[in-house]
């Protein structure tokens, strides 16, 4: 069950030569015994880009809690490290200023990497899905790179 079949969008990791994170690609394997067999947060749950859109659309717009709670969702409430903070659920970037650059929250395991992010300034929202437990963070940095130049 975890050989990969070609064609099919699944969750999977390079096999490596030797086994080291550097060395060349020598096949692939499924996620399908890296994690509990239940769809929870942490694996097997299914999303879509689309998913993830719609929902952020619906916190921002008040149409999951109500205005108290959506606001407390949206703001941060404690320091983690430096201008990098974390809330109830996303995680927030500030400027020196103190207004928010970005907010989101990632999420990756064996085989998958989910990422989700908003940027108030220029109220543009990303979503990103791979197939491997690193694809999302190089596209993250590329787009964030594109932001910042403008």
């Amino acid at each position: 069950m975890d050989e990969v079949e070609p064609d099919v969008a699944e969750a999977v990791e390079p096999i490596r030569d030797g086994g080291a994170p550097e060395g060349r690609v020598v096949g692939w394997k499924r996620n399908v015994y890296a994690y509990p067999p239940i769809g929870d947060p942490a694996g097997g749950a299914h999303v879509t880009v689309g998913d993830l859109l719609a929902f952020h659309a619906a916190v921002r717009g008040g149409r999951l809690l109500g205005p108290a709670l959506t606001a407390a969702l949206l703001r941060p409430h404690t320091r983690h490290h430096d201008n990098h903070l974390m809330g109830y659920a996303f995680e927030f970037d500030l400027a020196a200023d103190g207004t928010i650059v970005r907010y989101g929250k990632e999420g990756a395991n064996v085989g998958v990497s989910g990422f989700l992010r908003h940027y108030p300034g220029p109220d543009v929202t990303l979503a990103i899905l791979g197939v491997g437990e690193d694809a999302v963070w190089e596209p993250v940095r590329v787009f964030d790179a594109a932001l910042r130049a403008g």
